[in-house]
C-alpha cells in the first residue's frame, strides 16, 4: 500500500499504522503469515515516518510502538524462513529493509532496537527474543536464540503476554510445524488423525485432575507419563495447579479450557528459559478407534493428550527415545531435578527416606522411581517392568518403623507381587489396611496398576529415584547462559581445570541465627537441539575459596564434585555458612566432542551473586623436552640443575591491566607416566640447587601429569627463574610449559650451563690422611694439599667449574677456588674466582662464567683449581664439571710436584 500525500501530520501517520497493524494481527489470527509480515512492516514503515516528524515528548512511546511492530514481524517471517527453504533469486524483502531506513538508524543510535544475532546454524535465521530475555548480555542471547531451534523448528521463550494472542478462528487451527512423527508402533494401527470432536462427544479439558485415570499407550514415554501422574497427585493433594497451568488457552480464573479452534499452547521449560510449543488438537487414532497417545479413564478428556502432544513436538516425536522423569517434570513443571543412584556407594537410604517422605508430606517435591536392568523372568516373578518408571504416589511410616510407598505403573497394568503387595496375604493386617485404607483383596480384582512396596524391597530392586523440588523453596536465584566451544581447553579437562567455564558465586548468608546455614543448589543444564543419543558426559565442582576470584586449575580436593553423567542437568547441593562467603564453580565435560550450550542457576536462602571468572589477559606457553643432557630430576639429585630453566621477566612498570584481583598460574603439562614439579626462584639466572629463601613459588608434592605453580598477582617486576622437574633422573619426553598473568611478561628458556662450551669432566676422591685437608680458615698449612687440577690455557677464555659428592651422604659442604700461579710474585698463588662460601648442596658449587687471560697478559702460567671439604678428613669420590669456551689443558696437580714453591 503506498502513503496517502495526505498524511503529513505524524499523529495521522500513526493512525494510519494502527489501521494496517490490525490487519496484520487478523492476518495471522487466519494463519496467513506471509500477508502478516508485509502489514507488519507496513505497518513499521510508517511509524518510522511518525517518528521522524513527532514531538520529542512524543518519541519514547513510538519507538515502543516500532519495536513491537518489529518484533512480530520478525519472528513471523522466522517462522516463514523455517517453514520454506531459501531461494536466494527471489528472496522477499526482509527486515533488513527496514532497519536500513536513514530515519530508523537514527533511532538505533539512541537505543539498539533488536539485539545481535549469533551467526545462524546451517543458514537458518536467529529468532527474535522477546521481553523474557531483557536484562540478558548480547552473549546470553545468542545463546538462547541459537538453542531456540530444536529438531528443526523454533521454540521461542515464553512471554506474559502469549496467553492471550489469537486462539480461536473461524476454520480448525493447523499446525505450521505439521504433525509430530510416530513411533513404528503407532504406525503399524494408526487409522489416521482427528479431532476431539471427531471421536468425543463433549470433549473438555479437564474433568477431574486425577493420576489414577492417566493411562500411557504405545509411545515409549513411561518417565513422561510417569510425571504427569505425579504432577496431577500433586494438584489434586495440595489443590495448587501445577501442570495444568502450563496450558493455553485459559479462563479468567487460570484454569485450561477446551478450544473448539484446536489451538492450544503449552508452556515448557526448554534449554535455558520457558518457551511457547503451539499444537493443534489432532491425535493419531488406531483402526480400533482407540488413542495411540497417553489418555484418560475419562475418555472426554483432553489435557494429558494435550501436554504429551506438545512434549513430543519438542523432543522430534512421538518416536521418542525415552527420558527420566526428573529430566520430564524439569521440563513441564521447572521444579528443580535431582537423580539419585540407589545403587551407588555412597546411597544412604536413612537420608533419602527422610528427604522424600518430608517432600511428599510438604509439597516439596516431585518423586518417581525407575527400575534398572534385570532379566525377563526375575521381572515377571516380581511383577516389575526393567528400565520403566513409577510414579510415586505417597509415602508413609507405619508404627514399628515400616516404611511403604505407594507407586503407579505408568501402563496402568502390571503391579508389584513381592511383600505388600496385593497378593501378600501375611502382611496385610486388618489395622495396616484400616490405616492405609487398603483393601488387598478388592486390590486382586482390578490391576489398575497403583501398589504398595515396602522401602526395603524398592531400595533392593530399584536402580533410581528422582526427585524435583519446588525451586519456591529458595527464593534468591541468579543464572547465566553460555557457550563452551570445543576448542576451548584441553578435550578432556582430567589434570588441568584452566580452559573450563568458572564462575565465582557469592552467597550473603547474613541473617538469621549465627549457627545457621544456608542450603545452595546449582543447577547445570545442557541445551539439547536434536532428538539423538546424548554423547556429552558432564559434571561440576565447587571450590570452597576465601576469594573465588581467581581461576581453579588443580581438580582436586573440591568441595562438592558429582560424577560424569549423560544426563542434560546436574544438580549439586551443599550448605553455606554464616556470613559472606564464595565459592568457585568449575563445570566439565568427560570429552568434548562438539560446543555446548548450557544454563546455570543458583538457589539459596541467601542472596546470591553470579559472575564469571576471566580468562588472565596474559599468557604464553612454550613446548619443552627433558633430554639424555636435562632430566635432571628432582632437587635431592646432583643433577637437579641440569633440569630445563626458563626466564620469566616482568618488565618494570608492568601493572595488571585489568584491574583485576586475580592470581596468576604458571602450569606444566606431561605424560602420565611422570611425577612432575614446577619451582619459580628470583633472579633469571640459571639455577643449580634451590635456596628457598629465594624461592617465590612451589607447585608442592610431585604430582601425576600436571602441576600448578600460584603466582601472586602483585608479583613485583623483575626477572625470574623457572624450573620444571620429573621426579626421577633420566626420564625422558615432552612437556609444555603455560604462564599465566594479569600483568605483561616474556618467558624465555635459560640455556643450559655450558651451553656451546667445551664440556670436561674430572673425577677423584678426598682420601682421610692423604688429600682430604679441609678448608684454609682452619687448615691454612695443608689447605694446598686438596685435590687440585692446571688449567692451561693459551689464549683468553672463559671458563665455569662445578665441584660434586654426590654419592657423599650426607652431602658435604663444599668449595671450589681457582688460582692464578704466578712464579714472580709473592705469594704465587692468588685467587681468581671461587664459588663462594662453603655450600653443602647435593648440587654442589661452582665458580660463576669467569674470563681468564694467558701468561701473555699478567705472567701467569697456569691456573690452579682446588676442591676442597669444610670439614678435614671427610672421604669419598667427587668430580667436577669444566666449561671453557676454548680447548683447554687439565692436569691433576699434587703439593709435592716439583713447581710447589
Amino acid at each position: 500500500m503506498a502513503q496517502n500525500d495526505s498524511l503529513t501530520n505524524w499523529k495521522q501517520l500513526l493512525l494510519e499504522a494502527e489501521r494496517i497493524a490490525r490487519q496484520g494481527a487478523a492476518a495471522e489470527a487466519q494463519d496467513d503469515s506471509t500477508t502478516a509480515v508485509e502489514l507488519y512492516r507496513e505497518a513499521a514503515g510508517l511509524q518510522i515516518s511518525a517518528y521522524a516528524e513527532a514531538d520529542r515528548s512524543a518519541k519514547k512511546s513510538i519507538k515502543r510502538l516500532f519495536d513491537q511492530t518489529v518484533e512480530k514481524a520478525t519472528a513471523l517471517k522466522a517462522s516463514l524462513d523455517l517453514a520454506t527453504p531459501p531461494n536466494n533469486s527471489g528472496a522477499t524483502k526482509s527486515n533488513a529493509a527496514i532497519l536500513s531506513n536513514p530515519v530508523q538508524s537514527a533511532m538505533t543510535k539512541a537505543a539498539p532496537l533488536i539485539p545481535s544475532a549469533a551467526k545462524p546454524s546451517k543458514g537458518k535465521p536467529l529468532p527474535t527474543l522477546r521481553s523474557p530475555t531483557f536484562g540478558l548480555s548480547s552473549a546470553e542471547m545468542d545463546v538462547l536464540r541459537t538453542t531456540s531451534y530444536v529438531n528443526d523448528m523454533i521454540f521461542l521463550p515464553w512471554c506474559d503476554d502469549d496467553g492471550e494472542e489469537p486462539y480461536f478462528f473461524a476454520e480448525p487451527f493447523i499446525d505450521k510445524d505439521g504433525l509430530p512423527a510416530l513411533s513404528s508402533k503407532q504406525q503399524e494401527r494408526l487409522a489416521g488423525w482427528k479431532r476431539p470432536q471427531e471421536f468425543m462427544s463433549h470433549p473438555q479439558m479437564v474433568c477431574q485432575v486425577s493420576c489414577t485415570s492417566i493411562i500411557q499407550d504405545v509411545v515409549t514415554d513411561c518417565s513422561f507419563v510417569a510425571s504427569l501422574c505425579v504432577a496431577a497427585a500433586y494438584e489434586n493433594r495440595f489443590n495448587k495447579r501445577l501442570i495444568t497451568s502450563c496450558i493455553y488457552p485459559q479462563n479468567q480464573q487460570g484454569q485450561p479450557i477446551y478450544n473448539p479452534s484446536g489451538k492450544y499452547a503449552v508452556r515448557l521449560m526448554c534449554n535455558g528459559i520457558a518457551r511457547k510449543v503451539v499444537v493443534d488438537d489432532r491425535f493419531p487414532l488406531a483402526r480400533d478407534g482407540k488413542l495411540l497417545c497417553s489418555y484418560t479413564r475419562n475418555r472426554a478428556e483432553l489435557w494429558p493428550m494435550i501436554v504429551e502432544k506438545a512434549y513430543m513436538k519438542l523432543m522430534g516425536g512421538y518416536d521418542f527415545p525415552g527420558s527420566n522423569s526428573s529430566i520430564d517434570l524439569y521440563t513441564l513443571t521447572g521444579w528443580l531435578p535431582e537423580q539419585v543412584f540407589i545403587q551407588d556407594a555412597k546411597f544412604n537410604p536413612t537420608t533419602l527416606w527422610d528427604r522424600v517422605y518430608q517432600g511428599l508430606h510438604y509439597g516439596d517435591t516431585l518423586v518417581t522411581m525407575a527400575t534398572g536392568d534385570m532379566s525377563a523372568d526375575l521381572a515377571a516373578s516380581l511383577g516389575l517392568v526393567a528400565s520403566h518408571a513409577y510414579a510415586v504416589l505417597d509415602a508413609v511410616v507405619m508404627d514399628g518403623g515400616l516404611c511403604l510407598l505407594q507407586l503407579k505403573n505408568p501402563w496402568s497394568v502390571k503391579r508389584w507381587k513381592g511383600p505388600y503387595s496385593c497378593l501378600d496375604s501375611k502382611r496385610w493386617t486388618p489395622e495396616l489396611c484400616s490405616k492405609l485404607r487398603y483393601d488387598p483383596k478388592h486390590a486382586q480384582t482390578v490391576d489398575d496398576g497403583i501398589f504398595w512396596i515396602d522401602y526395603a524391597s524398592l531400595c533392593q530392586y530399584f536402580g533410581s529415584v528422582h526427585l524435583n523440588w519446588n525451586p519456591g523453596l529458595l527464593p534468591h536465584c541468579c543464572l547465566t547462559h553460555a557457550l563452551w566451544p570445543q576448542h576451548q581447553g584441553p578435550t578432556s579437562a582430567v589434570y588441568n581445570l584452566g580452559a573450563n567455564p568458572q564462575y565465582s558465586l557469592r552467597i550473603d548468608h547474613t541473617t538469621g541465627r549465627a549457627s545457621d546455614t544456608a542450603p545452595v543448589w546449582l543447577l547445570l543444564s545442557k541445551h539439547i537441539t536434536r532428538k539423538e543419543e546424548n554423547r556429552d558426559y558432564i559434571s561440576m565442582y565447587v571450590y570452597d575459596r576465601p576469594n573465588a576470584t581467581s581461576r581453579v586449575h588443580s581438580p582436586e580436593d573440591p568441595l562438592v564434585a558429582t560424577d560424569f553423567i549423560n544426563s542434560p542437568h546436574v544438580l549439586v547441593r551443599f550448605n553455606a555458612p554464616p556470613g559472606v562467603s564464595y565459592v568457585s564453580l568449575v563445570l566439565l565435560q568427560y570429552e568434548k566432542v562438539r560446543d555446548l550450550h548450557f544454563t546455570l542457576r543458583a538457589h539459596s536462602m541467601a542472596p546470591l551473586t553470579l559472575a564469571p571468572i576471566p580468562q588472565l589477559p596474559h599468557r604464553q606457553q612454550l613446548a619443552g623436552e627433558w633430554d639424555d643432557q636435562t632430566c635432571g630430576g628432582s632437587a635431592v639429585h646432583a643433577s637437579f640443575g641440569d633440569n630445563p630453566q626458563y626466564k620469566l621477566t616482568i618488565p618494570a612498570g608492568a601493572s595488571n591491566d585489568q584491574g583485576l584481583p586475580v592470581t596468576g598460574m604458571a602450569m606444566l603439562e606431561a605424560g602420565t607416566d611422570k611425577q612432575v614439579n614446577l619451582v619459580v626462584v628470583r633472579g633469571g639466572l640459571r639455577v643449580a640447587s634451590l635456596s628457598y629463601r629465594n624461592t617465590v613459588s612451589d607447585s608442592g608434592p610431585y604430582s601425576e601429569s600436571t602441576c600448578f605453580c600460584p603466582l601472586s598477582a602483585d608479583l613485583s617486576p623483575g626477572e625470574y627463574t623457572v624450573i620444571a622437574s620429573t621426579h626421577q633422573p633420566g626420564q625422558r619426553g615432552a612437556f609444555k610449559l603455560s604462564v599465566e598473568l594479569g600483568q605483561p611478561f616474556t618467558l624465555a628458556a635459560i640455556p643450559p650451563e655450558g651451553a656451546g662450551m667445551y664440556r670436561r669432566v674430572v673425577r677423584g676422591a678426598w682420601v682421610r690422611g692423604v688429600n682430604a685437608m679441609g678448608n684454609p680458615s682452619d687448615h691454612a698449612d695443608d689447605y694446598m694439599r686438596n685435590p687440585s687440577y692446571l688449567l692451561t690455557l693459551h689464549e683468553p677464555t672463559e671458563i665455569t667449574l662445578r665441584l660434586q659428592a654426590p654419592h657423599i651422604d650426607p652431602s658435604p659442604a663444599l668449595n671450589v677456588t681457582l688460582f692464578a700461579r704466578d712464579l714472580t710474585r709473592s705469594p704465587r698463588h692468588r685467587e681468581a674466582a671461587t664459588s663462594g662460601s662453603y655450600v653443602n648442596a647435593v648440587q654442589g658449587v661452582a665458580i660463576p662464567r669467569t674470563r681468564l687471560v694467558p701468561i701473555s697478559a699478567m705472567g701467569a702460567t697456569q691456573y690452579l683449581a682446588v676442591f676442597s671439604t669444610w670439614e678435614r678428613g671427610v672421604e669419598g669420590a667427587y668430580q667436577a664439571v669444566v666449561f671453557s669456551d676454548k680447548k683447554i689443558e687439565i692436569e691433576p696437580w699434587s703439593a709435592s710436584s716439583p713447581c710447589y714453591p
